[in-house]
C-alpha cells in the first residue's frame, strides 16, 4: 500500500499468534481514528493498551511491539503529509473481493471506534463536527456494515473490483480530510514524535 511499507499478510498473522483482540485491518482503522481524534501520542497510549490484551511474550511480543510501533509512525507521517500517501491497510487486491469487502468493513468500525476511544463524542459533541465530517462519519457507519459477494463472472468480478476501489478511494480521502479537520496545523508541522 502506498505510504506504509507494511506487509499485510505477515503482521496479520504475527497479530493472529499474539492473540490481539482486532485483526489487523480494524487495528489499523482504530490507529486512523486515535490520531485523527487526539493525535500521535494518543496513538502511541492506545497501541501500549492493546500489546498489553496480547497474549505473546519474549521475541514474539518485542517483535510485535516494533512493527506495531513502526505502523504507527508511518500512518502518522502518511497522514500528516502533502504527498497524499494515506490509505487504509487492507489486504491486496488478489485476495477475494468479499475478504477485502469485510476487511474495509472492520477499518471502518475501527477508525468510528477509534475517534471515540480518541476522545471524540460523535454523538453530542457538535462543536468539532461540522456539516461534511458529521456525513463522513455517518457514511463510514454504513461501510462498516457492508460485505460483498464475490462476482460469479469475471465480468461482474471487474465490476466489483471497480466499486471497491472507488470506494477504498472514498474511504481514503474521507479519513485525511477527517484527519485535517481534527488535528490543529501545528500538531502536524511540529517537531516530529516517535509512536512508542
Amino acid at each position: 500500500m502506498t505510504g506504509i511499507a507494511t506487509d499485510y499478510g505477515s503482521l496479520a498473522e504475527l497479530l493472529n499468534r499474539s492473540g490481539s483482540p482486532l485483526p489487523l485491518a480494524e487495528l489499523h482503522g482504530g490507529l486512523c481514528g486515535v490520531i485523527c481524534a487526539s493525535g500521535q501520542s494518543g496513538a502511541a497510549t492506545w497501541l501500549d493498551s492493546l500489546l498489553d490484551d496480547c497474549a505473546t511474550a519474549g521475541a514474539a511480543a518485542a517483535e510485535l511491539a516494533a512493527r506495531l510501533e513502526d505502523l504507527g509512525n508511518q500512518t502518522w507521517d502518511a497522514l500528516r503529509g502533502f504527498e497524499l500517501e494515506f490509505a487504509p491497510l487492507l489486504p491486496d487486491d488478489d485476495s477475494r473481493i468479499d475478504q477485502r469487502a469485510e476487511a474495509l468493513a472492520l477499518w471502518c468500525h475501527g477508525f468510528l471506534a477509534g475517534l471515540v476511544i480518541g476522545g471524540l463524542d460523535l454523538v453530542s459533541d457538535q462543536t468539532r463536527l461540522s456539516d461534511e465530517l458529521s456525513e463522513l462519519v455517518s457514511d463510514f457507519a454504513e461501510i462498516s456494515k457492508a460485505g460483498a459477494v464475490p462476482g460469479e463472472s469475471e465480468e461482474e468480478e471487474e465490476l466489483d473490483d471497480s466499486s471497491f476501489a472507488e470506494l477504498v478511494e472514498y474511504v481514503r480521502v474521507g479519513a485525511q480530510f477527517i484527519f485535517e479537520e481534527l488535528i490543529p496545523a501545528d500538531a502536524v508541522t511540529g517537531a516530529e514524535r516517535t509512536i512508542h
